[in-house]
């Protein structure tokens, strides 16, 4: 029979977690989460409702989940009992626990409906509850329940009259003080109850605010007035990439390529240089004249100084570079490198409106929370010292204020391209190595062009300076490479920090 209720509580459980094994373990408690993330995450998940840090699951979840089971509890056990004197079956009694699981089982599930159906206002009404019975014992400490009392019981008064003064004064002063006594408990718990309340709201409005300003850098202030300021300009970068990602041109170095597109270019160029060094031999014999007017690799190599492999291959440096730091990469200075300037600050922005406890409109028009703000900030070191920090806090929320879809117009935009640009799997880097990993396609070519342009009479040092540094700076990639394919084994895609932020951020302003 014991086996048999574990077997039906059991039952009962799976069929309550059924909706939440639909969703997969990532969903419910992220992969790259603290531990209270996720736990947030996961009651954010399985509830109504929604908490923002552990304090709020202890708060709204776990304290009300405990109350309401103990006092469900007490209701069906005195049921429970109740039943069995009324049917006399005191063989009924015989169980295994002093309260049967199956009453256990019944308090948790209903607590956990309650919970649940009560969301946020569980707590409120745990201690609304005792602020009622403190009521309660108020007036039974002003005896306004005495003259109802000795009208319904009568027949109670008789042996009380019977009592001498002195015995019917101290029972009375006996009971005077146990409700005394009682009420000072209720009141205690009812205001200790309140008071952590209070001091909970006000440590999760800080911790609000503290998550709110994470990833300003230096000034609150400047920064959001250079979002304010600059979103245009964002606007025009992000439309110039979206262009070139549709029209690009052969090997241009400003324009947006990805890491492959960059490989296949220095492949091209690579086997251009073999090609019309090829000719050369055929034509010339076997030692070429590099000056001569028909010299095929001359004509290669005269396309931007002859440096236009060396910047190729420093483009694709500097996008490898940029993926595992999620900063902007010197080189290249292309214009997603100053899409990634401005949206640092982008995201800063974006995650104090989400973020943030709050509203944009209740800062700009409030003083207090606004210099609540500021405080926080300069407890951070994320705001310069100035006299009318609050002020200017105020006019930079006001912009923000009714504006949100413009940020968040610029952040879905801009994750487009993070996706295309910093956001690598598998199968990408496999086509990469063909490209350039060791003894593959680019070295290949490289060690040919270097091993035969000795042959070639009169040529320029500068030209010898670009193989060189080509080699050079291949071998840089081959070792970039190799760090980039190691984080994108371990989690199958590797999305650099920025790409997370911004996909995080997306939708939620």
């Amino acid at each position: 029979m014991k086996n048999w209720r574990k077997t039906k509580l059991l039952s009962g459980l799976i069929f309550l977690t059924q909706g939440v094994s639909a969703q997969s373990l990532d969903e419910l408690v992220g992969s790259n989460l603290t531990l209270e993330e996720s736990l947030v995450q996961f009651i954010n998940s399985v509830t109504t409702f929604q908490v923002t840090t552990a304090g709020e699951a202890l708060l709204y979840i776990v304290t009300p989940l405990i109350g309401f089971y103990y006092l469900i509890l007490n209701f069906v056990t005195m049921a429970y009992e109740n039943f069995q004197d009324e049917v006399d079956r005191p063989g009924w009694r015989n169980t295994d626990d002093e309260i049967p699981t199956g009453m256990k089982g019944f308090a948790m599930i209903t607590s956990v409906i309650t919970v649940l159906f009560l969301g946020n206002a569980g707590a409120g009404l745990l201690l609304t509850a005792g602020l009622i019975s403190f009521g309660l014992a108020l007036l039974m400490f002003l005896n306004l329940f005495e003259t109802e009392q000795n009208n319904q019981q009568p027949q109670q008064q008789a042996p009380q009259q019977q009592q001498g003064p002195q015995q019917q004064q101290q029972q009375q002063n006996q009971t005077w003080a146990d409700a005394l006594n009682a009420t000072a408990n209720l009141f205690g718990t009812a205001n200790n109850t309140l008071q952590t309340a209070t001091q909970n709201q006000q440590q999760n409005t800080q911790n609000q605010l503290q998550e709110s300003l994470r990833y300003f850098q230096n000034d609150i202030i400047s920064e959001i007035d250079r979002v304010r300021n600059g979103h245009p300009n964002v606007e025009n970068l992000i439309n110039q990439l979206e262009s070139e990602l549709v029209n690009h041109s052969d090997w241009d170095p400003d324009t947006f390529k990805n890491i492959l597109m960059r490989a296949q270019n220095i492949d091209n160029l690579l086997n251009n240089m073999k090609g019309a060094m090829r000719s050369d031999f055929r034509k010339f014999g076997s030692n070429p004249d590099f000056s001569h007017v028909d010299n095929n690799l001359s004509d290669v190599l005269s396309n931007n100084n002859g440096r236009g492999l060396e910047k190729e291959i420093s483009g694709l440096e500097g996008k490898i570079e940029r993926i595992l730091s999620s900063n902007p990469a010197n080189p290249p200075a292309d214009a997603f490198n100053d899409l990634l300037d401005e949206l640092h600050f982008m995201v800063a922005v974006a995650h104090f409106m989400h973020y943030s406890p709050f509203s944009m409109s209740e800062i700009a028009s409030d003083s207090s929370k606004a210099q609540k703000v500021v405080d926080t900030a300069d407890s951070m070191n994320k705001i310069q010292s100035r006299p009318d920090n609050a002020n200017k806090l105020q006019v930079m929320t006001g912009w923000l204020d009714g504006r949100s879809n413009i940020v968040a117009d610029r952040i879905e935009k801009a994750e487009n391209l993070c996706k295309k640009e910093m956001k690598i799997d598998e199968t990408e880097i496999e086509a990469i190595k063909e490209l350039i990993g060791k003894d593959e396609s680019i070295h290949k070519k490289l060690n040919f062009i270097d091993g035969h342009l000795s042959d070639y009479q009169n040529v320029p040092t500068h030209v010898k300076n670009v193989l060189s540094n080509a080699e050079s700076k291949i071998a840089d990639v081959d070792n970039m490479l190799a760090s980039l394919e190691s984080r994108v084994s371990s989690q199958q895609e590797y999305e650099a920090d920025i790409y997370k932020k911004l996909k995080e951020l997306e939708g939620k302003i």
